[in-house]
C-alpha cells in the first residue's frame, strides 16, 4: 500500500486548469496557510491541503475511522467518496452535469488535472481523477508502527531539506525526529513552501 498519511507531505503537478482559468496557478489552502502550485510546476504541500483541494484518496463506499498511530491513537475521519465527490462539485461550482463528475452540461471539465504523487513518486489517485473510487482499497495503510511512522517522518525532513539546497539555503545540522518517552515520534510541523497571507482571489 502506499505509505502516506495525515500529516505527510506529497507532491501536487497541476497539468492544466479548466478552459476560461484566469490564472494560471491554484492556492491549496489548509490550516491558514497556502501553497502555490503553478501549471507545470511541481510542489510539496500537506497531505490535509491536496485532500481539501483534490478530494481525499482514501474515500471510499462507506466513512470510515482510520488509526496511524495504533488502536489508542486519534483517529483520523474519512468521508464517502460520493461526499466527497458532492463537496468539490460545489467547491468547483458545477451546479448541472452528470452528478457523480465533474463536467457541465455541455461535458465541459470543470476541475484542474493534477497528479499527485508519494515523496517518492508513486502517484496516487484524486478523487478528481477518480471519483467512482475503483483504486481507493489499495491506496493508504493505517495501523503503522512507530518505527513506520518515523522513517516517514524522516523521509519528509530529508525531502525538505533537499528543496532548501536546491533553492540555494544551508543546512548544517541535519534535522532527526523527536521521539517522546514511550519512542513515539513527535510530529515535525515544517513550515517552508507557504505563503504568509491568504490570497484576495479564490482558488
Amino acid at each position: 500500500m502506499t505509505n502516506v498519511a495525515p500529516g505527510d507531505f506529497v507532491q501536487v503537478t497541476v497539468n492544466s486548469l479548466p478552459p476560461g482559468s484566469k490564472k494560471n496557478y491554484i492556492d491549496l489552502g489548509w490550516n491558514n496557510k497556502f501553497y502555490r502550485a503553478e501549471v507545470g510546476k511541481t510542489v510539496a504541500v500537506p497531505f490535509e491541503a491536496m485532500a481539501n483541494h483534490f478530494g481525499d484518496p482514501r474515500s471510499g463506499a462507506t466513512a470510515q475511522a482510520l488509526r496511524y498511530g495504533g488502536p489508542d491513537s486519534e483517529p483520523s475521519y474519512v468521508a464517502t467518496r460520493e461526499s466527497e465527490v458532492a463537496r468539490l462539485r460545489l467547491r468547483y461550482g458545477i451546479l448541472n452535469g452528470a452528478e457523480g463528475g465533474f463536467t457541465d452540461a455541455d461535458d465541459n471539465t470543470m476541475v484542474p488535472d493534477v497528479t499527485v504523487t508519494t515523496l517518492d513518486g508513486e502517484e496516487i489517485p484524486t478523487v478528481l481523477s477518480n471519483p467512482e473510487g475503483a483504486a481507493t482499497s489499495n491506496l493508504i495503510g493505517a495501523g503503522q508502527t512507530n518505527q513506520d511512522l518515523m522513517a516517514r517522518m524522516q523521509a519528509q525532513i530529508d525531502f525538505l531539506q533537499g528543496q532548501v539546497a536546491n533553492m540555494g539555503g544551508t543546512e548544517s545540522n541535519p534535522t532527526t525526529i523527536p521521539v517522546d518517552d514511550s519512542g513515539a515520534p513527535v510530529e515535525p510541523t515544517p513550515d517552508s513552501g507557504f505563503i504568509d497571507e491568504p490570497p484576495n482571489d479564490e482558488s
